[in-house]
């Protein structure tokens, strides 16, 4: 009889197998012997059918061990587990004994056939829907198994994902917090010197009640003195030779002439004075506009701040797809007046380019324009809209126009913008641009313009 080969899987890893000849004499010790490592004393023989492990006795022979498995045979493995075998208590499992069991009860049914005894159709049948029964339970179990799998892979993700997005959106937070505690100092310190400012406009005002109270004083002396020197300049020039006056008049004429010498030095000790409190008066307040210029610097430095922050908080929360917040409320800086008044009827094109242009390069700039819609009109009637509309403002300078706006009708219109350096710049030149050939050119907008220059 040829020898069969069995194939012992010597640990984990598929490629490494030893095949050994078997025998019906072949023992499991015996292929334990051939499989084991030189000096390795604990070693044992697992057969492994669908996940399910069953030790093979070192007494059992191999080849009704194969003939056990009847059909299955190929679907069994025979792994070398290099430790001690378990005990009887331990021992196979309850799914390796069943499998047994199922196998020599097929190997029996088959004996049964081979020597002619007939099996019934029905109970083919019936053990195979309990084994296809089976398999699809095995199946489903496996499948909710992995679909577990996949949503617990998912949520680990999510979580990950969840927990970087919060870490960020806290040292933002963080960030933005640091940023909103140097904002409110600089707010405490605007206000701690506005308090002081206006301390000392207080000063200043109570300075001046002085200083004019004073003032009148020094005028009511200065009165008193004329008059008194008229009186002197009267008597010297009329008693050139005076006969001896009575004793009360030389007594009124002693006492008029202390009361002017006492006046007099009272009139230089309170000019001193004036000039001491003037000159103090006029450092306090050159200190109070250098404070106050420090403040209105502070206050702008403070809104482009709250600006900026505001814009780059907006940014992250687009970015991250949050409710948008409303912008903060900017601190109410007080600009400097308007010294620069740009005027455009045609606020469009270039026309718009050189207005913004200049509106932000321009300090103290204020401007009036209109749409840029039919300019034909803009360039007939916006003298008369903006005579209506600009401002009456004592601080402007300069009016800066285009050529568009007949200047010279709006200064008809508006006498008070006479007194302003007036500057004018062409965009085109109305006498020679270029028109459609079937229209003839209007000499009204160049005329214009000449006026206007």
């Amino acid at each position: 009889m040829m020898p069969m080969f069995l194939t012992v899987y010597l640990s984990s890893n598929e490629q490494h197998f030893s095949e050994v000849p078997i025998t019906p004499e072949t023992l499991c010790r015996d292929v334990v012997e051939l499989c084991k490592e030189p000096g390795e004393a604990d070693c044992y023989l697992a057969q492994v059918w669908r996940g399910s492990e069953h030790v093979v006795g070192e007494g059992e022979r191999m080849l009704e061990v194969l003939q056990r498995g009847g059909q299955q045979r190929g679907e069994v493995r025979y792994l070398l587990r290099h430790q001690r075998a378990p005990g009887p208590e331990t021992g196979g499992s309850r799914a390796a004994d069943q499998m047994v069991k199922r196998n020599q009860l097929k190997a029996s049914v088959d004996r049964c056939v081979e020597n002619g005894v007939s099996v019934t159709l029905s109970d083919l049948q019936d053990l195979a829907t309990r084994q296809q029964q089976q398999i699809n339970t095995q199946q489903q179990l496996l499948a909710a198994k992995e679909q577990r799998l996949r949503q617990l892979k998912q949520l680990d993700h999510q979580e990950e994902s969840e927990t970087s997005r919060l870490q960020q959106l806290r040292e933002n937070a963080l960030n933005q917090e640091a940023k909103l505690r140097r904002v409110r100092a600089l707010r405490g310190q605007v206000e701690q010197k506005r308090l002081s400012n206006s301390k000392l406009v207080e000063e200043i005002d109570q300075m001046n009640g002085l200083f004019q109270l004073k003032q009148r004083e020094l005028l009511l002396a200065v009165s008193r003195v004329e008059e008194l020197s008229d009186q002197l300049e009267a008597l010297r020039s009329n008693s050139l030779e005076p006969p001896l006056p009575p004793p009360h008049l030389h007594h009124h004429s002693t006492s008029s002439t202390a009361e002017l010498e006492r006046l007099y030095k009272e009139l230089q000790l309170r000019n001193k004075l004036n000039q001491d409190q003037s000159g103090r008066l006029q450092q306090q307040r050159d200190s109070l506009n250098k404070r106050n210029l420090e403040a209105a610097a502070m206050d702008r430095r403070l809104a482009e701040l709250r600006q900026r922050l505001w814009k780059k908080k907006a940014a992250l929360q687009q970015k991250e797809n949050l409710p948008m917040a409303s912008p903060p409320s900017v601190l109410l800086v007080e600009p400097p007046p308007p010294s620069v008044l740009l005027v455009e009827p045609f606020y469009g094109g270039s026309h718009k380019q050189l207005m913004d242009l200049l509106q932000e390069n321009v300090s103290g700039a204020s401007v009036c324009s209109l749409p840029a819609k039919k300019w034909p009109w803009r360039a007939r009637t916006a003298a008369l809209l903006f005579s209506q509309t600009i401002p009456h403002c004592s601080t402007y300078r300069v009016v800066f126009c285009s050529s568009v706006l007949n200047l010279c009708e709006l200064v008809a219109l508006r006498p008070d913008l006479a007194r302003l350096k007036k500057v004018l710049y062409f965009h085109e030149n109305q006498l020679v641009y270029p028109v459609r050939k079937d229209q003839q050119r209007d000499f009204q907008y160049g005329y214009n313009q000449i006026l206007s220059w």
